[in-house]
């Protein structure tokens, strides 16, 4: 069975690195190598030359790597074959949303950096995985009456649970935290007091507001039960957290909303199709078993399927 391995590759060893550091050449060869080209490195008058350098990689990681390029090739094989041809306005939609997960370019940038990509490696990478998602969804169906099943199996988690909008500031100690209380019991603005002294700044410039938090979202301890205590623009006696002494204040209720089978039948049909999906290592294996693979290599030939 052929599998990719998904494991990160280690390319220097201490094997490796014992084995590079056993090198010896004789002065002649050190002079000759250090005439060249070819030098990766050099330790006083000891050259690491290139060949030495792409025999430690192949002797690391050859097999992993070469096992990947086989899948690639397979991938790229059966979308040829099926014209299964993902566009530019796809491959560029992927590649946004993933630069889009980070803050700026230049943090975009180290990223693939670190990860020894470049832009173009990533579209290509994002076309691959277009295509193996293809294949991967290839030939699921999903009947009405499963959704159905799957409904009525699940429609209290389908159901948009009670939601509770909650602002809240943040002190260092229980007196602050007192302090501040007696104030909002004399009828200072909660708002205006979470922007001068919260210590959670990104809540503060917004008067304190954290958002919604739904019914069955986890909180820290004895978090829900205040919450749920509390009636529209009440605030809360102090509250101890890991983080300091918190005053709540709910600002805003909203209902649980049952779930209908109209409105969920998209997600319902999404996630029975995900299920049924191949993965991705049984695609690959499968065209495996479709497609010639010939290693000429011997040391490799046990990645092959045909003589």
């Amino acid at each position: 069975m052929f599998n990719i391995s998904s494991k990160s590759i280690g390319l220097i060893t201490l094997c490796a690195f014992i084995a590079l550091a056993g090198v010896n050449l004789s002065p002649a060869q050190a002079a000759q190598a250090a005439s060249s080209a070819d030098i990766v490195a050099m330790i006083n008058d000891r050259p690491i030359t290139r060949q030495e350098f792409y025999d430690a990689l192949e002797r690391e990681a050859g097999e992993v790597v070469l096992n990947q390029l086989i899948a690639e090739a397979l991938i790229m094989e059966e979308g040829e074959a099926k014209k299964i041809r993902p566009s530019k306005a796809e491959i560029d939609a992927q590649y946004a949303a993933i630069r889009a997960e980070y803050g700026s370019d230049e943090e975009f940038d180290l990223t693939l950096m670190a990860n020894r990509l470049t832009p173009e490696r990533l579209r290509y990478e994002i076309e691959l995985t277009l295509i193996l998602n293809t294949l991967a969804f290839e030939g699921v169906v999903v009947t009405d009456q499963e959704m159905l099943d799957f409904f009525y199996a699940h429609a209290e988690e389908l159901s948009d649970p009670a939601q509770a909008r909650v602002s809240h500031i943040v002190v260092a100690t229980k007196e602050e935290a007192e302090v501040l209380y007696s104030r909002l019991q004399k009828g200072e603005d909660f708002a205006s007091l979470a922007k001068s002294y919260s210590l959670d700044r990104d809540t503060a410039r917004l008067g304190g507001d954290v958002g919604y938090i739904a019914q069955n979202e986890p909180l820290i301890e004895g978090f829900r039960e205040v919450i749920d205590s509390l009636g529209l623009g009440e605030f809360s006696r102090p509250v101890k957290s890991e983080d300091g002494y918190h005053i709540l204040m709910v600002t805003e209720r909203i209902l649980a909303k049952p779930a209908t089978f109209s409105s969920r039948r998209d997600y319902i049909r999404q996630v029975l199709m995900e299920q049924k999906a191949k993965s991705f290592d049984e695609v690959i294996n499968t065209l495996y078993n479709k497609y010639d693979v010939k290693v000429h290599w011997d040391s490799y030939k046990h990645l092959g399927n045909t003589d």
